[in-house]
């Protein structure tokens, strides 16, 4: 598969990136509507107090004194609106509408290339296969010096700008003067900016002779296809009878993805798998198609902090049902269901209009009653301590639910695993987050002083060359020599490095490859499947 791997690096400031995943992908009921009538959505009155709001933007516009943008008062008053109801409910503006589109769609308008940047250069990290920019020429290593005649130094490392610039909708033909590897000439490159396909299943593998491991990254318009691919390739052509099933960091996405997906695992037709509360009562279920293409005996579903929503959803049918087992760590905590509302200029309202439920009946969303809690929730759970020890996870609801097989099932703040897998606690730490930052810099600047790093096909080579050079001084040089990190973690570090190492110089796959093979968390599936 072709996507890259997202390193999953639990930290403070990772908080707010979930939660922000959380609320513009969550548990969607249908796709993105754009700017098309909405049959469901009923017309509403204007009442007095509605029109309020408009005198008083009229008299800002007449009478204060300073010049205001009418457009801006009114995105931020909706926004205040909005921050009154559930964490997942949203206001998007157009520019966020069609970046969410995007992600959910299974491509998105570009050229096709990753960037990382060297001292406020970006630079080319890999293209995508028969994408604009790897059918123009662009290769891993080439600095991007102007778009369009636009400094791309003048970003300070910023890469919301460089992407701005590189998906402009005015302009689809981008002149890229461009400093290759090693060179000290400048070219100029045109790219034409075209549809790029993603992958929601960026990678799956053997782990055994009859282990399968599929990994899962969203839930896409095309999850469920990309899924059916790689459980053919695994069962049918490879062989496989057990899944694992990677949802770690798994923001959610689509709900009917989701239920296709299950059906899949559940033979039987008509198993519930999930169902929606309206708060009218209003209840819909969700059940098995009883058309199960392949067949999967035992199944282990990785979860983290990150498992959000509609992966939720799926690690709750799976434990509810004792269809498999649960392995790593207590999962978000969202069941609330999302719809988009389009507005007239091209935004939309993302309210919450159902909480979901797994089939026992467990409702997994977390209170919310307190927002600033609420969002201090990852990093609450890393300072208690539930991250490395699972005697620290909180059992937030004691109404016990029982399986067919008899295990208690608890509700309220997430999917609770099976397995606890602990996370590695220096990942926490600011020392290991500025290696991990400036990893890939580190790689470009290897990439010219061992030209033979690039000419290696195999990832032991790699590993062999890691253990024969000193790598924790040169990385250190590299970094300055202010970051330090404590000795018993140079295991840490170094895994770190080699997945970025194979990442940079032979792409995601013999990347992914070597990361599933050395991963804990996997090892623990293994280990609980042969069992």
């Amino acid at each position: 598969m072709q996507i890259p791997s997202s390193y999953r690096i639990w930290q403070p400031a990772l908080l707010g990136v979930t939660v922000a995943l959380g609320m513009m992908a969550g548990v969607k009921m249908v796709p993105k509507l754009g700017n098309q009538y909405h049959p469901t959505l009923d017309t509403v009155m204007v009442l007095d107090q509605d029109d309020k709001i408009e005198e008083v933007l009229k008299y800002i516009d007449a009478k204060y004194i300073d010049t205001v943008h009418r457009g801006e008062l009114v995105d931020e008053t909706i926004r205040a609106i909005i921050d009154q109801l559930d964490p997942h409910s949203n206001y998007l503006t157009a520019k966020e509408v069609a970046l969410e589109a995007e992600n959910h769609e299974g491509h998105y308008s570009g050229i096709g290339a990753e960037f990382f940047f060297v001292q406020d250069t970006p630079i080319i990290l890999r293209t995508v296969e028969a994408s604009p920019a790897e059918r123009a020429g662009l290769n891993r290593g080439d600095a991007i010096l102007a778009i369009n005649g636009t400094n791309t130094l003048d970003f300070a490392s910023e890469f919301d700008k460089l992407s701005d610039l590189i998906r402009e909708p005015s302009q689809p033909d981008l002149r890229i003067a461009v400093r290759r590897s090693n060179a000290t000439t400048i070219d100029t490159i045109l790219v034409t900016r075209d549809l790029v396909p993603t992958n929601s299943v960026d990678h799956f593998q053997m782990l055994s002779d009859q282990v399968g491991y599929i990994r899962v990254r969203q839930f896409s318009m095309e999850t469920y296809r990309q899924f059916m691919v790689a459980v053919e390739n695994l069962v049918q052509q490879q062989k496989a009878k057990d899944l694992v099933i990677d949802l770690r960091g798994n923001p959610g996405g689509y709900l009917q993805q989701v239920v296709q997906i299950l059906s899949q695992l559940f033979i039987e037709k008509d198993k519930l798998l999930v169902y929606t509360v309206t708060r009218n009562g209003q209840k819909r279920e969700y059940r098995s198609t009883g058309q199960a293409f392949f067949p999967v005996n035992k199944i282990a579903i990785l979860v983290d902090e990150g498992s959000a929503s509609a992966s939720e959803i799926l690690a709750g049918a799976v434990q509810d049902w004792d269809r498999g087992i649960l392995v790593g760590r207590r999962t978000f905590g969202k069941g609330l269901v999302q719809k988009e509302f389009p507005l007239g200029d091209g935004s939309a309202l993302l309210l919450t209009i159902e909480r979901y439920y797994t089939p026992l009946g467990r409702l997994i969303q977390k209170s919310y009653q307190d927002r600033e809690a609420y969002r201090q929730d990852l990093y609450d759970r890393s300072q208690h301590g539930e991250l490395t020890d699972a005697a620290q996870i909180p059992v937030l609801d004691s109404t016990p639910y029982k399986t067919p097989k008899g295990k208690i099932l608890y509700a309220r703040g997430g999917i609770y695993p099976d397995v606890f897998v602990p996370l590695d606690s220096f990942v926490l730490s600011p020392e290991y987050q500025s290696i991990e930052a400036r990893m890939y810099s580190w790689m470009y600047q290897l990439a010219r002083d061992y030209p033979e790093l690039s000419g290696y096909q195999e990832a032991d080579q790699y590993v062999n060359w890691v253990r024969s050079h000193n790598w924790k001084r040169e990385l250190q040089n590299a970094l300055g020599k202010s970051v330090r990190w404590p000795s018993n973690m140079d295991r840490t570090v170094e895994r770190l490095m080699l997945d970025r190492m194979l990442y940079y110089f032979q792409g995601p796959e013999m990347a992914n490859t070597f990361s599933v093979n050395h991963d804990e968390c996997v090892e623990k599936a293994l280990s609980a499947l042969s069992k």
